[in-house]
């Protein structure tokens, strides 16, 4: 829908009157609930895994939602008839919208006033979802497929209940929610501005007065709290407001651009929901006893992890808004930018969330990775992985093989460049590679001690193979198109062998990202010993590789490398950086105290001195790893 200056200027003076009543409304109602809240008993106790240390009024949340609630219902009764069609399509769904806010936003109040079960606030959600389900505010399609009633009602229930826990779950820092909700709201008002549906937008520019007009009381130092009243309600109205945009053009995208909207809460849920199933695996598997829910609660939520390096709440609210914006700028630029430009779009997208994930999710990667390594080293795991390898080599040549037979043959321009069909070709490349892997011993080779050698061996049998193959097929067809037969063959040859070598590196890489995380983690832990290791040579590389083997136990982190060949000063040897010579222990104790000192490297009279001076002067024991030949007793 297009929007002449008229339109345009039409709608910002409406927006516009409304933003500002609304932010001086919610101001008004948030200042006279910070003295009535405590009068009802809604009061935030410091301790546990809340951070504030002041008693503070809980459930401010009903300052924007009555605020949000009058003004759409002033909307529909007192907007002429003649401007209502022009901001309303339905009048009914509005009324259904209140009644589904009204009751989630009831639930809230009673948890925090009673503090009510995680169970029993999770089956009030699923039965206000189930009315939503039932007025209309559902999926009735994805990506053009007609949804079966039941799977419709699964995916909108899902759907409802993750924004809801998702708005519940980011509400842990003075102002975070509120703001981070501001962002969305201007987003998606922006975004149903454009597409033309004004009537939302207005809401949402509402939603935004109402939530600018509490955040200057709950901004840090918060003198009140939204509580579980104001999260939910946000939660619940960003998933059904989304319903308009999604069933409009039920795409990846259309699905997409809501959660970036919303991004920072539906980040921080997916993280959860991993951290915590990664807790239990690993419980059940080291056989403690100590019971991991996945509706339970911890402190080790984003704006937890990011206050830990920010130091204080202000710079860490700072921090996540900054992504907000980043997550609200790509979901404008995917809706705006033509569909032949998104695929660079995807790619930034792809990138910014894979470098978030890897700097944040430290702690479900270290879980996982340990559940992993615990699995295998379960005496089933050996029978499992040798089942697994000839199943994913399996997948991963018969994928290759016929994505690039698609690729190339679109490229080309008609449905064929070779005399056989995809089927047959996939046929002919799979069954010489998974024979030659059986029969050369391929599937006998334990991955986790496996040499570079065995590595080489897989190429060398994928390339000589494959080229095989091809001989055969210009032996026995008439190729059409030998230049793209040929780049087909090469692109489905690369892509095979990174997809099998990358993944048999990849519990090698597990095992290393393991033991380094555990370092970030465990340093500063009681009862974990800090070492300082001197000689970066041969035998320290043998060292990180017992104690990589003994990883489970958490018994020991190095902490500092030091070695007297300046070519290793400021290189990294597997996987740690060399920070100095012996003539810098002392400074370097000073920046980080380490609890014990290893020796890996041959020791000079003088060394040895300089070692017994640092040993008296910090009561440090120092000891010698070595591995070397000795004679058995027989």
């Amino acid at each position: 829908m297009q929007f002449d200056l008229g339109v345009v200027l039409n709608f910002s003076i409406v927006a516009s009157v409304f933003l500002v009543a609304t932010i001086l409304v919610s101001a008004f109602l948030t200042k006279r609930l910070i003295t009535l809240l405590p009068k009802l008993g809604l009061v935030d106790i410091p301790g546990g895994r809340h951070i504030h240390k002041n008693m503070t009024p809980k459930g401010g949340g009903l300052s924007f939602i009555l605020t949000t609630g009058l003004c759409a219902i002033l909307i529909i009764l007192l907007m002429p008839p003649q401007r209502r069609a022009f901001f309303l399509s339905s009048r009914m769904q509005v009324f259904y919208f209140v009644a589904g806010g009204f009751a989630i936003s009831l639930i809230g109040f009673l948890d925090d006033k009673y503090d009510i079960s995680p169970k029993i606030k999770l089956l009030a959600q699923i039965a206000v979802a189930s009315f939503s389900w039932y007025v209309g505010f559902k999926f009735n399609s994805i990506f053009g497929l007609q949804l079966h009633p039941i799977i419709s009602y699964g995916i909108t229930v899902f759907w409802i209940i993750s924004f809801i826990n998702a708005f519940n779950l980011i509400d842990g820092l003075d102002g975070l929610a509120s703001g981070v909700s501001v962002i969305s709201a201007g987003t998606l008002a922006a975004i149903f501005f454009i597409s033309g549906n004004p009537g939302v937008a207005l809401f949402l520019i509402i939603l935004m007065g109402g939530l600018i007009g509490f955040l200057v009381y709950n901004f840090h130092p918060a003198k009140i709290f939204m509580g579980d009243t104001g999260s939910m309600f946000l939660g619940y109205t960003f998933a059904i407001i989304c319903f308009v945009s999604v069933n409009k053009a039920a795409t990846f995208t259309s699905i997409l651009i809501p959660v970036l909207a919303t991004g920072v809460p539906f980040f921080d849920v997916v993280l959860a929901i991993w951290r915590r199933l990664g807790k239990r695996w690993l419980h059940k598997l080291e056989g403690k006893n100590e019971e991991s829910k996945v509706m339970g609660a911890d402190k080790e939520h984003l704006h937890h992890r990011i206050m830990d390096r920010a130091g204080s709440q202000r710079k860490t609210v700072t921090v996540i808004y900054s992504i907000s914006v980043i997550f609200a700028v790509m979901a404008i630029v995917l809706y705006t930018m033509e569909s032949k430009s998104k695929a660079m779009a995807y790619l930034f997208l792809f990138t910014v969330v894979a470098v978030l994930v890897r700097s944040v999710a430290y702690i479900e990667f270290h879980n996982s990775g340990k559940v992993l390594v615990h699995g295998l080293h379960k005496p089933s795991a050996g029978n499992l992985v040798l089942i697994l390898h000839p199943i994913f080599d399996s997948i991963v040549i018969c994928a290759s093989y016929v994505c690039f037979y698609k690729v190339f043959s679109y490229a080309v321009g008609h449905g064929e460049f070779e005399s056989f069909s995809w089927f047959q070709g996939m046929v002919i490349h799979a069954l010489p590679l998974m024979f030659v892997f059986f029969v050369s011993g391929v599937y006998k080779i334990v991955w986790q001690h496996a040499s570079g050698f065995a590595y080489m061996k897989v190429l060398r049998l994928v390339a000589f193979t494959s080229l095989f193959t091809i001989v055969f097929i210009a032996v026995i067809s008439e190729i059409k198109w030998p230049l793209i037969f040929l780049l087909k063959e090469y692109c489905f040859v690369a892509t095979t062998v990174f997809l099998i070598l990358g993944e048999r590196m990849i519990i090698r890489y597990f095992k290393t990202m393991i033991y380094h995380t555990s370092i970030k983690r465990h340093l500063y832990d009681e009862g974990v010993e800090r070492v300082l290791v001197y000689g970066a040579g041969m035998h320290f590389r043998y060292l990180v590789d017992t104690l990589q083997a003994r990883q489970l136990e958490d018994e020991s982190c190095i902490s500092t490398v030091i070695d007297d060949d300046t070519f290793m000063q400021g290189r990294h040897i597997a996987g740690f950086a060399v920070d100095g010579t012996l003539d810098d222990i002392e400074m370097i104790y000073g920046k980080k105290p380490f609890d014990k000192i290893m020796v890996t490297c041959e020791l000079t009279p003088a060394n040895l001195r300089k070692l017994k001076k640092i040993s008296n002067q910090f009561s440090i024991p120092v000891v010698k790893w070595d591995v070397s030949e000795s004679e058995v007793s027989l």
